[in-house]
C-alpha cells in the first residue's frame, strides 16, 4: 500500500509532517520536523514494499508525476 506525506495534522496526527498510508490510516511514530525527512521516510517505505513512487504528497495522491 503506497505511503504519502502531509503537513495536515488532521490527516497525519503530527504537528508538522507525517507519513500516511493510501487508505488514510496513520503510520505510528512517523512524525517529522521537516518535509524532506518525511519524504525520505515515505520513499524508503514505498521502496521496501516494491512500490513505484510517483507523487508522494497526500493531497496529490492518484495523480501521475
Amino acid at each position: 500500500m503506497p505511503y504519502y506525506v502531509s503537513d495536515s495534522e488532521s490527516v497525519t496526527g503530527c504537528p508538522n509532517w507525517g507519513v500516511v498510508k493510501e487508505d488514510g490510516s496513520r503510520v505510528p511514530s512517523n512524525c517529522y520536523d521537516s518535509r524532506q525527512d518525511a519524504i525520505s521516510r515515505a520513499y524508503a517505505m514505498n521502496q521496501a514494499e516494491g512500490i513505484r513512487t510517483g507523487n508522494i504528497m497526500w493531497e496529490d495522491r492518484g495523480r501521475e508525476s
